[in-house]
């Protein structure tokens, strides 16, 4: 097994500087160091000057901002750089800025490799915007700007920068406030088992984001998990009777007599039997009736009579009399007075709102 470290001094004797020195061995703590999780595109330093070797221009030359890159070697740019392009005369031609890796050297024989901005075109008058070269030990390039020019000079420039994405393993803690906005997060990167329970709370869903396609067969299968006068009458289906309009004279209490037409909101129904005594010698009985659950305004009182005693032949009328939120007084009326003690059940009805 081989050990190695750099950087060191080229002294002998202290560390590997001097035995290892050498491009390759640059590169290899390079790769390491700076690595790229693709090579074949990344390679810009985000953040690390202003600029960030961003292309601009509308005609020749362009300029290329300050800015540092790794292209199979670290590319420091502390200055603009102005890149001339030439003008096609055939046509538009297509081009594009790069950062080029050229190991063969760029200035005669003898040359180290190096890194440095390049200007690709195609052939004269073609648009078609030129592939990159990706030849380890030979040319290696990563792209910065595409562009066409036209016979007149004219340039069409579109960024093409990416960034270097860090092959480092990144946690928890080292991620900034904020720095996971909703653009940064993939389609269907957040599933169903990467959100905690009671995670995604009613504040957190945006308006009307919920809607019927969204909804799993079966989900709401709990009056607990709907709110109160959620579903009204227009959602309930066939065999589940509306109450559509009423009418009367009061938008609040529902036993006032009028002709105005009212459409009701929170509806609430209840029922009920009661049994009214009828004294000897009299001819009414009453008693009060609670409702279970008051209700918000005063609500209509429908009664009817249920006489079990079949010999009888008396005419008894029910009523409902001093209808209230809370309750009413049932009365039942006879003709005439007799010698005995009567019984009638009213049965009744009270709708309302709530």
């Amino acid at each position: 097994m081989t050990e190695k470290s750099w950087p060191w001094s080229t002294v002998a004797g202290l560390g590997d500087g001097a035995a290892e020195l050498n491009e390759a061995l640059s590169r290899e703590f390079l790769a390491l160091y700076f690595g790229v999780q693709d090579p074949t595109v990344e390679g810009v330093c985000k953040g690390l000057s202003i600029g960030e070797l961003a292309v601009s221009g509308i005609t020749s030359p362009l300029s290329v901002a300050k800015g540092a890159g790794i292209c199979y070697g670290l590319y420091i740019n502390d200055a603009i750089k102005m890149l001339a392009v030439s003008t096609p005369a055939v046509g538009t031609t297509g081009g594009r800025v790069v950062l080029q890796t050229n190991w063969a050297g760029t200035g005669g024989a003898g040359l180290e490799a190096r890194t440095r901005l390049a200007v690709k075109m195609s052939a004269d008058g073609n648009p078609a915007i030129p592939a990159l070269t990706h030849t380890f030990g030979t040319t290696w390039e990563i792209s910065l700007a595409i562009f066409t020019i036209s016979p007149g000079g004219d340039i069409i420039l579109t960024d093409d920068r990416t960034f270097r994405r860090s092959t480092a393993m990144v946690d928890t803690t080292e991620l900034i406030d904020l720095a996971v906005e909703t653009a940064k997060i993939n389609n269907l990167a957040v599933t169903t088992s990467k959100i905690d329970n009671l995670a995604v709370t009613s504040g957190k869903l945006g308006a009307d984001a919920v809607i019927a396609g969204k909804i799993q067969d079966g989900a709401v299968n709990t009056p607990a998990k709907l709110a109160n006068d959620i579903v009204d009458d227009i959602k309930v289906g066939n065999r589940v009777p509306q109450f559509y309009r009423r009418q009367g004279g009061s938008a609040t209490a529902w036993n006032a007599a009028g002709a105005n037409n009212y459409i009701p909101t929170a509806v609430r129904m209840q029922g009920g039997s009661i049994t009214v005594t009828i004294t000897a010698g009299q001819m009414n009985g009453h008693v009060a009736v609670t409702f279970p659950v008051a209700f918000s305004y005063a609500p209509l009182v429908i009664v009817s009579l249920y006489f079990n005693l079949g010999f009888t032949t008396l005419w008894i009328l029910p009523m409902a009399k001093n209808v209230t939120a809370s309750g009413f007084d049932a009365y039942a009326y006879i003709p005439t007075s007799g010698p005995l003690d009567l019984q009638p059940e009213i049965h009744w009805l009270a709708s309302g709102p709530e």
